[in-house]
C-alpha cells in the first residue's frame, strides 16, 4: 500500500504541476507562532505556493454544509506547505486576507482540501 501511496503522490505532483497549472493561483499560507521576548519580535510562519479554486461539486464529498459563500481550494501535501496544516493558520489568496476554517487531506495525503471563509 505504501507503493501506491507514492505513486498516487507522484502523479497528483505531475498533474498539478503540469495539467492544472494554468489554473493555479497563488495561495500564502502564514501562522503567528508566538512572541520571542529575547528579540522582542513576533514570530511567524509564511510558505508561498500554488492552489487550484474547486467548484461547490467538487467538495460536496469532502466537506460537509458546503456553501456559495465560501472559497474552496486544493493544495499539494509537499513544501513549502506546512507537515502540520490546519484550520490554525490563515492564508492570503487572490490579493485578499482570509481564515482558513477547515483543512482536509485527501486518502492518499498526496493534497489538501481547504475551505476558505470570506
Amino acid at each position: 500500500m505504501a507503493t501506491f501511496k507514492a505513486e498516487f503522490k507522484e502523479l497528483a505532483a505531475e498533474l498539478f504541476s503540469d495539467e492544472f497549472a494554468d489554473f493555479q493561483r497563488e495561495l500564502v499560507i502564514k501562522k503567528d507562532t508566538g512572541y520571542n521576548p529575547i528579540t522582542d519580535t513576533d514570530t511567524k510562519f509564511t510558505a508561498t505556493t500554488g492552489a487550484i479554486p474547486l467548484t461547490l461539486k467538487d467538495v460536496e464529498q469532502v466537506f460537509s454544509n458546503v456553501t456559495a459563500s465560501d472559497i474552496y481550494l486544493f493544495t499539494l501535501n509537499e513544501a513549502p506547505v506546512p507537515a502540520d496544516f490546519d484550520a490554525s493558520y490563515h492564508c492570503e489568496y487572490d490579493g485578499e486576507e482570509y481564515a482558513i476554517s477547515e483543512v482536509e487531506a485527501d486518502p492518499a495525503d498526496a493534497g489538501y482540501f481547504i475551505r476558505i471563509v470570506i
